[in-house]
């Protein structure tokens, strides 16, 4: 994916750090991903809040000291995305991109 993204960039003469770069693949590799229990996945990290105070202050300003917890996480697959083309890939991008105002 990310090669494709740089390409869609290079293509539009649209330039962005190795960093900024990362982070937009992050914003829309879930496109990539099968839904789990038919909701699809969300792989962006914007509006990440507190589940309990809706701070989105994490580590210094904790009210109780973090603690490890057992959770049980669903597998990622990516089937449907394998079974696009090349060109169907690149315009799920182009469209995701389009959407996130980065193109």
């Amino acid at each position: 994916m990310n090669d494709l993204v740089k390409t869609v960039l290079r293509e539009r003469d649209i330039e962005f750090t190795k960093t900024k770069l990362a982070e937009i693949v992050d914003d829309i590799f879930g496109i990539s991903c099968d839904s789990i229990d038919g909701k699809p996945m969300d792989t962006s990290l914007k509006d990440e809040r507190c589940f309990q105070c809706g701070s989105t202050e994490f580590e210094s300003n904790l009210f109780e000291p973090e603690q490890l917890t057992d959770i049980e996480v669903p597998v990622v697959t990516h089937e449907l995305w394998k079974r696009l083309s090349g060109k169907e890939k690149r315009k799920t991008i182009e469209r995701q991109l389009q959407k996130r105002k980065y193109i």
